[in-house]
């Protein structure tokens, strides 16, 4: 006993070193009063450990200590105390434990004590998965994917004392969210090894850690915050400044109506899963307690919590709750122990197709899009493999697998990493270029879209306090960067490579207007509208870009100044002496009085700018008189011109000849639908 106890009281120092990288500067008094009968009378009295250790007890065997350490002991007490200190690490400047500085000495010496007196109980007594965790051994981890990440967490969590604050938790706060956590962890765990051993590609490490995190942002919610709504920020920003991206994207979206998007990882399944099934209850005297219901049963219970249930809602809430029990009904058949039984299940035995009924069959095809949802979301999520994708559609000859790739993007880009969705972009715009014109069209819609829902996985409810996200600007990043690279190619580029992708800039625009959140689109806009700026010093090529996207952009997303500056722009090319920029810009002017009424300002004036575009092509003059016949204008001349003389073959040999540009061609066909 007296060489386990001297064995402690060392670990117990170099624990405390750690803590303070320069060392203790009162080491040899802290060893002295180790040295006391209070002190090794005390810790033999805990051994051998035959039940759950309290805080409280050790609070008692760390009193004389922390007596002399800190004379004077904190209002509320060292336990409470020590509750609010740990948080105060976790999230610092939220006024958790303002008087920190004056009893962290006393803190670290009580939770270092208790860490490893926990460590000893841990060794002492059976697993009991309501209030421990068996995390991965390093060889375990170390074949995992999330390593570094899940080596972080594990770094972290001793650290910051994270265990500890549970426990304290429990003694200190009404609420058992270590029987919580604990149980999801545990629950979450068995169906991973068991699918790892069926053969299915997890990352332990990954959900371990995920599972393990996912609500310890309940102990950055401050005083009056709704912890059911804003815990998630919190466990996010817990795990992002701890450089676990990964771990925080599964760990951080754990809600039921998370459910909602149509395809998850395997791991943020598993997270979903557990979760859904640890709940907790009310004891006789109100107390709170933690059960780990069936999948069915636990259907009920959160039905009955949630707030203002109507037909709507509840239908939602069945729809996630029907994937959840195909995603039971598919470990099921896998042999996993989803019962918690601790014993190994035998997998169903497979079945001829033949002699399948109608029932069994839409089963069976369920259960076939789970396992194929679930590979190639694995696929997706991780960076090498994801890297494989995108070489292997770069590579590809044939236009038809391209198209197949570029569907996978548009259907899953939404689960993919930041990094991955930059990698996506970069080879969509190599595919602007291509000499096949859907694929452009595909690839630069697509491009909108995903910079117009960079960071759709993520949007839960943030406190008042919260300051803005740096990732928050990335989208606006990448849009400014992408327009640059659309609306002026590289000169490396060949003028037909160049004039393919400024011909995208219309398709990008309008994708990410179609699919940007209402409070961005404002944003996004002013990057573009800057590019409108300064008409006398654009090129010809660039104006032409600018004058095509212009005309698609819906007048309900700006306003009057803005339209003077787009009329404006227009304005001082339809001047110019190049049938393709007086089409452009007569083009974006006949969409513009479409939007507004005869009696508005900008009618005249924009009637006088047509009236003095020279008529000196049919389709000028086409464009001239649908523009001023809607300004009220007296279109004889031009209407004589068209409908009086024949100019049918005229706009025949215009679109015959390839000098004519596309855009005038465009004009002449609708010219000839007129005629008829």
């Amino acid at each position: 006993m007296n060489k386990m106890i001297r064995q402690l009281n060392r670990d117990i120092l170099e624990a405390l070193a750690a803590h303070r990288p320069g060392g203790l500067s009162n080491r040899r008094a802290l060893q002295e009063m180790m040295k006391a009968p209070a002190w090794t009378d005390g810790l033999a009295a805990l051994f051998p450990i035959r039940e759950r250790l309290s805080c409280a007890r050790v609070l008692e065997l760390c009193a004389p200590i922390l007596d002399r350490i800190c004379p004077q002991a904190p209002e509320k007490g060292w336990g409470p105390f020590c509750y609010q200190y740990i948080c105060g690490v976790m999230y610092p400047g939220s006024g958790f434990a303002p008087e920190a500085p004056r009893y962290e000495n006393g803190a670290l010496f009580y939770l270092t004590v208790l860490q490893l007196l926990l460590d000893y109980e841990r060794s002492a007594l059976p697993f009991d998965p309501m209030m421990d965790f068996q995390f991965l051994t390093e060889e375990e981890y170390e074949a995992c994917d999330k390593a570094r990440e899940y080596r972080r967490f594990l770094a972290a969590w001793r650290g910051e004392f994270l265990y500890e604050l549970m426990r304290l938790g429990l003694e200190y706060t009404p609420f058992k969210t270590l029987s919580h956590i604990s149980g999801v962890h545990y629950i979450a765990m068995t169906a991973a090894r068991g699918l790892a051993e069926a053969g299915v590609e997890v990352d332990l490490a990954l959900i371990s850690a995920a599972a393990a995190a996912h609500d310890v942002g309940k102990f950055g919610c401050r005083p009056g915050e709704r912890v059911p709504y804003l815990h998630y920020y919190y466990t996010d920003q817990w795990l992002l400044e701890r450089k676990m991206d990964d771990i925080s994207h599964i760990a951080s979206n754990h809600s039921t109506w998370d459910l909602e998007l149509e395809s998850l990882s395997v791991e943020s399944l598993l997270l979903i899963y557990a979760d859904f099934r640890s709940k907790s209850e009310r004891g006789p005297q109100g107390e709170e307690i933690i059960i780990l219901y069936p999948l069915d049963q636990s259907f009920q219970v959160i039905l009955s919590k949630l707030d203002n249930v109507d037909r709507k809602k509840r239908r939602r809430y069945e729809f996630v709750y029907g994937k959840l029990h195909d995603f039971e009904d598919y470990m099921r058949r896998l042999g996993v122990d989803v019962d918690l039984t601790g014993k190994k299940q035998a997998p169903s035995p497979a079945k001829d197709p033949a002699l399948i009924g109608p029932e069994e069959t839409l089963n069976c095809l369920i259960l076939l899009s789970v396992e194929h949802n679930l590979q190639l979301m694995h696929m997706l999520s991780n960076e090498q493999r994801f890297g494989n994708i995108i070489e292997a559609a770069r590579s590809t000859k044939s236009w038809q697998q391209l198209r197949a790739y570029l569907n996978v993007f548009e259907e899953y880009f939404t689960y993919l990493s930041v990094r991955q969705k930059t990698q996506a972009l970069s080879f969509l715009y190599e595919l602007l270029m291509h000499r096949e014109g859907d694929i452009r069209r595909q690839a630069g819609a697509l491009i909108g879209q995903i910079i117009a829902r960079f960071h759709l996985v993520y949007r839960k409810e943030i406190p008042s306090h919260a300051q803005n996200d740096p990732a928050e600007e990335v989208p606006f990043t990448l849009w400014g960067q992408y327009l640059d690279m659309i609306i002026f190619p590289d000169h490396k580029t060949t003028p037909q490579q160049r004039s393919h992708i400024s011909y995208t800039l219309k398709l990008v625009v309008e994708s990410m207007l179609n699919h940007a959140r209402p409070g961005d689109i404002p944003r996004f806009l002013d990057a573009l509208l800057q590019y409108y700026n300064d008409p006398e010093h654009t090129d010809d090529d660039t104006a032409f870009t600018l004058l095509d996207a212009a005309r698609y952009l819906p007048p309900k997303h700006y306003g009057e100044e803005t339209r003077a500056k787009l009329v404006d722009f227009a304005a001082h090319f339809s001047a110019v002496d190049d049938p393709r920029l007086v089409t452009a810009a007569l083009q974006f002017l006949r969409e513009t009085v479409r939007n507004i009424p005869r009696s508005h300002p900008q009618m005249a004036r924009i009637a006088d700018l047509v009236e003095a575009v020279p008529s000196s092509q049919l389709t000028t003059v086409f464009l001239k008189c649908r523009i001023l016949r809607r300004a009220g204008r007296d279109v004889s001349a031009l209407e004589h011109t068209l409908y009086h003389t024949d100019i049918t073959s005229e706009v025949f040999l215009d679109n015959l000849k390839i000098a004519t540009p596309w855009v005038v061609k465009v004009a002449g066909v609708e010219l000839l639908r007129d005629q008829v």
